[in-house]
């Protein structure tokens, strides 16, 4: 019998456009969309994990003096990530099932995506939440979910986990979760049917 279901954040719940962010900031300060990609990646575990904050994750990244940063902060960081949208696919189930079960976000985030997300109240489906970068461990480590479990006292085997990459549903299948690989064009309300969930 299920009884909690656990979701990723990013591209589930809400269309996260970094990539776009990427784009348009390295176009904006004329600085290559490439090496940009290249730096992102270089710090990313860092950033996740929180051994480091958003805005000298983002110095770093678009090769700027934190200074310099400061000034440009709001519009290349900031406003890019106030404008993801919900995903109301999943959302419109979100708001069906609370109550009914219990719900946990389970999410790779840094330090500025946190603080906004919390000031748009964008976990105020969960009943509680488990971070990256105040974990310190992401996903795909193992951990990650153990910490959660350890935490929570759920059991993975009356659980549903929900994310968007296929390696980390490989590793909540592992670890015994019943799990759904959410893709763009993902009908969730027919895939929570299979749980004979309505």
């Amino acid at each position: 019998m299920i009884k909690n279901l656990v979701f990723d954040f990013n591209d589930v719940v809400i269309w996260n456009k970094e990539k776009n962010l990427l784009k348009e900031g390295a176009k904006k300060l004329k600085k290559s969309f490439l090496l940009t990609v290249i730096r992102f990646f270089l710090i990313h575990y860092q950033h996740q994990v929180g051994k480091i904050n958003s805005k000298q994750h983002w110095s770093y990244v678009f090769g700027l003096k934190e200074k310099e940063l400061e000034k440009k902060y709001n519009e290349l960081i900031v406003k890019p990530y106030e404008k993801n949208e919900e995903n109301k696919n999943v959302t419109k189930e979100l708001k069906k099932l609370k109550g009914k079960f219990k719900l946990f976000l389970l999410s790779n985030s840094c330090e500025e995506q946190t603080k906004i997300n919390k000031k748009l109240n964008r976990y105020k489906y969960f009943n509680e939440i488990f971070l990256s970068e105040q974990l310190g461990v992401m996903k795909p480590d193992p951990r990650f979910w153990i910490k959660m479990i350890k935490k929570t006292k759920i059991k993975p085997k009356e659980s549903i986990y929900i994310d968007d990459l296929i390696h980390n549903v490989f590793i909540a299948k592992l670890l015994g979760f019943k799990t759904i690989w959410y893709r763009k064009k993902t009908d969730f309300k027919k895939e929570l049917k299979k749980f004979r969930i309505n």
